[in-house]
């Protein structure tokens, strides 16, 4: 035993080390709330006692361009101070600021203001026309904004969710081409950019698996951020392709904290640790816990801190968790709780969901109500009244 001021201990050994060089958490900034500085602060400050070390925020617009301004008037942005004082905060607490960007879809906020809308693909619509030489040029006028605040290599691009491609103006294109190839040729000019700004560059592969021909084309140093928020997610069982086809990769599960009231805690915990088993099947280089506010980012961050806790212990060993203890440790751990109620009370809040008898994925039903104008096509509890 080694003796210390009196008091024994046995003597160990203690061999321990993450399963993954990234472990992450990606947070919302866009959605509707815009979060202080200080918010970010207390959130780097709890993600470090958890050992991530990576943080992406999703900012689509809620960031203050100089050159283009109107894009995020009105919507209370962080400002380059707050990036820079972000990420001096992130090093001191040993977490990287992995820079995140829309880049092709998921532009809607932009293309719906009159100077933007000709780079549009659809009119009134969310996707960048990749055929249009000013995307391009717009996407790297935003970056050269963007980029030098950040000292991290790896850059998230995003390009997911490109609903719009080939129904609008490459209608045509799509139609000769393929699709896939459109939207592959697009890829292909931002990571030029990315070369340009000494980035590797990151970006979500939904589309990718959704035109699976295009995988053998994707350069081998882009690496597929493969998303699925949830339980037995198709997408990520489908992660093995990415493998197969020689990319890196991120496996990238979600809170399952949005579109509800207080979380589907059953929905996450079970989404999270597939995600890190296949992370560690495929040999990934991490898992990217995203926590997103669709529709107006209702949820407080309270909500997701269970959560993220638990991808926090799944990104480190996956499967070692103890699900039915979890709770009632995460309160002790986070809020000093020697008794664990508010595990208990955090636990029920977000099984409430099971109890509707109607399950949607991506949401909690409840959260119909709050969402405007109250109709039977918006509301799913309608249907059982």
């Amino acid at each position: 035993a080694c003796k210390y001021r009196g008091a024994a201990l046995a003597c160990m050994k203690i061999d321990d080390a993450p399963a993954f060089a990234r472990r992450g958490v990606y947070h919302d900034c866009a959605r509707g709330k815009v979060p202080r500085l200080e918010t970010l602060l207390g959130l780097v400050e709890r993600l470090a006692e958890w050992k991530i070390n990576e943080l992406q925020l999703y900012v689509e617009n809620a960031f203050r361009f100089e050159k283009h301004p109107a894009i995020w008037q009105g919507y209370s942005p962080l400002t380059p101070s707050d990036i820079t004082k972000l990420q001096a905060h992130c090093g001191r607490h040993h977490i990287r600021l992995v820079p995140s960007l829309s880049s092709f879809g998921h532009m809607e906020k932009v293309l719906l203001l009159k100077q933007y809308a000709p780079l549009n693909e659809l009119p009134h619509g969310s996707t960048l026309c990749p055929t249009d030489p000013g995307s391009i040029r717009f996407v790297e006028e935003l970056y050269e904004e963007f980029l030098p605040l950040f000292e991290a290599e790896d850059f998230n691009v995003c390009c997911d969710e490109t609903w719009d491609l080939g129904k609008g103006r490459t209608y045509d294109e799509c139609r000769r081409r393929g699709e896939g190839q459109v939207y592959l040729d697009f890829l292909l000019k931002i990571r030029k950019l990315c070369q340009k700004f000494g980035r590797r560059m990151n970006a979500w592969s939904d589309v990718v698996l959704n035109h699976p021909e295009t995988l053998d084309r994707v350069p081998r140093d882009i690496v597929m951020l493969n998303w699925g928020y949830e339980a037995d997610s198709e997408r990520l069982n489908r992660s093995g392709e990415i493998a197969k086809a020689g990319l890196p990769m991120v496996l990238c599960p979600g809170t399952s904290s949005w579109n509800t009231i207080a979380s589907r805690w059953t929905n996450a915990h079970q989404n999270i640790r597939q995600a890190a088993a296949l992370a560690k099947r495929y040999s990934a280089e991490g898992v990217l816990n995203t926590d997103w506010g669709d529709l107006g980012h209702r949820q407080f961050l309270a909500v997701s801190l269970m959560p993220l806790a638990f991808g926090a212990a799944e990104s480190w060993k996956p499967g070692a968790a103890d699900i039915e203890a979890f709770p009632r440790r995460f309160s002790r751990q986070a809020f000093g709780d020697a008794d664990g109620r508010i595990g208990d009370a955090i636990e029920a809040l977000g099984t409430i969901y099971l109890r509707y008898g109607i399950t949607q994925a991506n949401r909690d039903p409840m959260t119909s109500n709050l969402q405007e104008p109250l109709r039977p096509e918006n509301n799913a509890l309608w249907y059982t009244l």
